[in-house]
């Protein structure tokens, strides 16, 4: 069953979709552009989501990004996680990984 919910990170109201059994392992799949979270079970990107929505050009930083995914993971309790991504979030989740090894 995929239900919509909605979290507030990093200042701003993000839209997503969670599937899949509450003792599974955590799987974070991040969309494209310029597609949505129905695309697959995922957080709605910055922009996306209608209270996500930041004017500045530069909170769209692939920082700012990587910033809101680690938050997601934070607020779910998940230290650890599986990262899915593409498009151009292929970047983000480069950067995640370089994050998560420091």
């Amino acid at each position: 069953m995929i239900e919509d919910r909605t979290v507030l990170l990093n200042g701003l109201e993000f839209t997503y979709l969670e599937a899949g059994p509450k003792n599974g392992e955590p799987v974070i799949l991040l969309h494209g552009f310029p597609q949505f979270a129905d695309v697959w079970a995922t957080p709605d990107q910055r922009g996306y989501s209608c209270k996500a929505r930041p004017i500045c050009v530069g909170a769209y930083a692939v920082s700012e990004l990587t910033s809101d995914v680690l938050a997601l993971a934070y607020h779910f309790e998940c230290p650890k996680f599986h990262l899915i991504g593409h498009a151009y979030l292929l970047e983000v989740t480069g950067d995640i990984g370089i994050v998560a090894e420091l």
